[in-house]
């Protein structure tokens, strides 16, 4: 019994389902989020975000409703409007240690600098431009 309280008790310290999930920070007032919304739906629609076929869920996520969320988009690293967050089922590996190494983890990673949390990333592209995101 005391294996499984142990094993049960490092399950809900850092349990992960298995899925992938695709998250856009956003703000109410943010034209640009506003902009992105229409693609982002586009992209779930079509991976089949969501339901039992695809191992993606994909979500919005108002940073501004209450402190609590603030808090959370905080602890993610989101410091700006849109921020497009990804999650993946497995550990998040840099592929590019040398560059990581020169000009440190938050620059190499691009404009919008590196993820604070564990198996994740930032999009770094243009979210402008649907083909990149």
């Amino acid at each position: 019994s005391s294996s499984s309280s142990s094993s049960s008790s490092s399950v809900a310290t850092d349990a992960y389902l298995g899925n992938d999930a695709a998250v856009l920070f956003y703000a109410q007032w943010c034209p640009n989020c506003h902009a992105l919304a229409p693609t982002w739906d586009a992209i779930a629609t079509m991976l089949e975000a969501g339901t039992v076929r695809s191992n993606l869920i994909m979500a919005l996520f108002d940073c501004e409703r209450d402190e609590r969320h603030a808090k959370l988009c905080g602890a993610a690293g989101v410091k700006h409007y849109p921020t497009l967050l990804y999650a993946g089922s497995g550990e998040y590996r840099d592929t590019d240690p040398v560059t990581s190494a020169v000009l440190g983890k938050d620059k190499s990673a691009g404009p919008a600098g590196a993820s604070t949390l564990r198996r994740t990333v930032k999009f770094q592209g243009d979210w402008r431009y649907g083909d990149q995101v």
